[in-house]
């Protein structure tokens, strides 16, 4: 019954058959909470509950303005459950999961992606890019990461989920490794200075995965 639903069923109807077979089974990690698949369900169905009663009927749009989490998707479920279609707010919802500070240089498409799915499990968390930092074009940066002030990445590199790039220190490769020769060197060239978090970033043709 399960694979049949998971085969043709909808989105809130497949995660409905996930959590009726697998109650207790890790759906989201985030930094350090996880979250099962029986949480967001009840939640989902008291949300679809609340939406039918306020008027809710089915064909609606309904908006959605929520800080990534595991309550985020049990709103977007329960929206789907009352027969309505969600709608994002905002194309950035991630960017409470994202820090950075000062000074940052971010070249031609690099990416900051703070969560993917591993073995089916949505993982999340944090990541942080300090004062002073660069970002070498194309390259990427995983969740759960950290480049220290002063730190660079060079052009086509991935920094793993996890890692920490000290102060001052110059990272090459997929995945990144530590390149001596250019710790505390010229640098990777700025080219898209920002300050913070705001819409300088999108002129520096920078992108965030989500």
């Amino acid at each position: 019954m399960c694979e049949d639903v998971v085969r043709r069923g909808m989105l809130h109807e497949i995660f409905e058959a996930s959590a009726d077979a697998s109650p207790d089974a890790v759906v989201v990690i985030c930094g350090r909470e996880e979250t099962t698949y029986g949480e967001p369900e009840a939640q989902a169905n008291r949300m679809a509950r609340h939406l039918r009663r306020c008027g809710v009927r089915r064909g609606a749009r309904v908006g959605l303005l929520l800080p990534r989490s595991a309550g985020a998707y049990a709103a977007l479920l329960g929206i789907l459950k009352a027969g309505a279609a969600y709608v994002h707010t905002t194309g950035f919802l991630e960017w409470d999961l994202v820090e950075i500070d000062d000074d940052v240089a971010l070249n031609e498409d690099c990416i900051l992606q703070t969560h993917l799915f591993e073995d089916r499990v949505l993982k999340a968390a944090r990541l942080r890019i300090g004062d002073g930092c660069e970002l070498g074009a194309c390259s990427v940066v995983l969740y759960d990461s950290e480049m220290e002030d002063g730190s660079r990445l060079d052009a086509l590199s991935l920094l793993m989920k996890g890692e920490r790039l000290p102060s001052g220190t110059a990272w090459v490769g997929s995945p990144a490794s530590r390149h001596q020769a250019r710790d505390n060197g010229s640098g990777l060239g700025r080219e898209s200075p920002i300050a913070g978090v705001g819409g300088p970033l999108l002129q520096g043709d920078a992108r965030k995965v989500g």
